[in-house]
């Protein structure tokens, strides 16, 4: 992993599957992947995010790949692609 973004902290920049990916890791207990889908950032979740964190729950975000401040796949991947990125 990389250093935390100066912006936000839990914020990491992730070197996976050829690409860099930014990523939120925020509260404690059993952890949640968040994913918004193609075209919308981690900060759309951030409200989500801490109705949840109350409940002990710590959530996971990513901006997809070629979404927010990730960086975007070399050649388009269909959904099972992504889906190997994300696993």
């Amino acid at each position: 992993m990389s250093a935390p973004s100066p912006d936000r902290a839990g914020i990491r920049y992730v070197p996976v599957d050829g690409i860099r990916l930014r990523t939120s890791v925020q509260g404690t207990g059993r952890p949640l992947l968040i994913l918004t889908g193609i075209g919308a950032s981690l900060e759309l979740t951030a409200p989500f995010e801490r109705a949840l964190h109350p409940y002990g729950i710590q959530t996971v975000t990513v901006d997809a790949p070629g979404t927010g401040e990730s960086a975007p796949y070399r050649c388009p991947r269909r959904m099972g692609g992504i889906a190997r990125t994300m696993e």
